[in-house]
């Protein structure tokens, strides 16, 4: 698929559902959190696991948080043992920028993904969502609805049922 052939489908689903607003987290940290968390589970157990937080989750207090205890915490989120070493991994970088999405986005896009990629945990969708949800960087996060919808739009085109 051509970027032409994105950009129209972008623009028809931009004209038909209007600007989503879609990550409904209140802080880049919170998606940078979610984008951990949802890996592998359904959204509504995110959301138990954020709230387990009994706010919006901070660097700080993951960090000041001990293992076991935050694996408590995201406990809804499955996977909370793994999910637990990758907040902290995760964190650990975001502390090297001093905690601010504006030192990380004056980085390129492709240095940042490089970095997120090499941290325990984050694969190439969790990275994407972060560059897109949490830093606002222009990026594409191909998931499998994302591949489902490109295999079934070149289907129709090809047998001319745009």
């Amino acid at each position: 698929m051509r970027v032409n052939e994105l950009l129209v489908i972008h623009d028809k689903l931009l004209a038909h559902y209007g600007d989503l607003n879609w990550w409904p987290a209140k802080t880049p940290y919170e998606v940078i959190v979610g984008a951990i968390l949802t890996q592998n589970t359904a959204w509504t157990n995110v959301e138990k696991a954020i709230a387990n937080f009994g706010g919006t989750p901070t660097p700080e207090m993951v960090i000041n948080t001990h293992l076991s205890e935050l694996a408590e915490i995201i406990r809804p989120a499955g996977f909370f043992n793994q999910k637990a070493t990758y907040l902290k991994a995760i964190t650990a970088w975001f502390a090297r920028y001093d905690f601010n999405i504006q030192l990380i986005t004056q980085k390129s896009l492709v240095d940042v993904r490089s970095e997120l990629l090499s941290i325990k945990g984050v694969g190439q969708e969790t990275a994407d969502s972060i560059l897109l949800y949490a830093c606002e960087l222009p990026t594409f996060v191909v998931d499998a609805y994302t591949i489902r919808l490109c295999d079934r739009y070149t289907m129709a085109t090809y047998y001319g049922r745009e």
